[in-house]
């Protein structure tokens, strides 16, 4: 595992205060560890991005992608699209058309 953290640049000083922060991740498998990875990389993070949100917070590398991880995820795109629908002066009809909309797609299943 560690080899994987620094390929992701958590290297030396800050390695060990991700260790003592979080030892849990040592135990994970390389496996689910690099799944989190790819998902960011998905979204469009490079490896300097992703090293940097595992230094700051390794708890979200501990978390269960289909149980927590994709569901904030969403959550916090479609907060973020909302946020900018009400900047445009969109009708208030056509706000929460699209608000039940995203809402929808959020809570499937």
């Amino acid at each position: 595992m560690v080899d994987q953290f620094a390929e992701l640049g958590v290297r030396n000083k800050k390695l060990n205060q991700f260790i003592a922060k979080s030892p849990q991740l040592l135990l994970r498998k390389p496996k689910d560890f690099l799944q989190i990875v790819l998902l960011f990389e998905n979204m469009g993070f490079d490896k300097e991005t992703i090293g940097t949100i595992l230094a700051r917070c390794p708890e979200i590398f501990a978390a269960s992608i289909n149980k927590t991880l994709q569901r904030k995820i969403e959550l916090l795109i479609f907060y973020w699209v909302f946020l900018k629908l009400s900047f445009l002066g969109l009708s208030e009809s056509i706000q929460n058309y699209v608000f039940l909309t995203l809402t929808k797609l959020c809570y499937k299943g």
